[in-house]
């Protein structure tokens, strides 16, 4: 959904007008409905401080279908 203009200027402007500036707008964005369990912060909490020692460029070789 995107943000209105105000009714003055909406019974002003023509409906043309009004399109071309709502193509301009961003929608609004859905508020966090809910927040993300404690479990999982916790577990990405702890696979980002692991220190993947001696590994290289190629350990997830494998995995590149799989990153977006």
């Amino acid at each position: 959904m995107k943000p209105r203009l105000p009714s003055e200027i909406e019974a002003f402007l023509p409906d043309d007008i009004l399109f071309l500036i709502s193509t301009y707008l961003e929608h609004l964005r859905k508020p966090n409905q809910k927040p993300a369990s404690p479990y999982l912060e916790k577990e990405l909490t702890k696979l980002q401080s692991y220190e993947l020692c001696g590994k290289n460029e190629m350990y997830l070789k494998d995995l590149d279908d799989f990153i977006l």
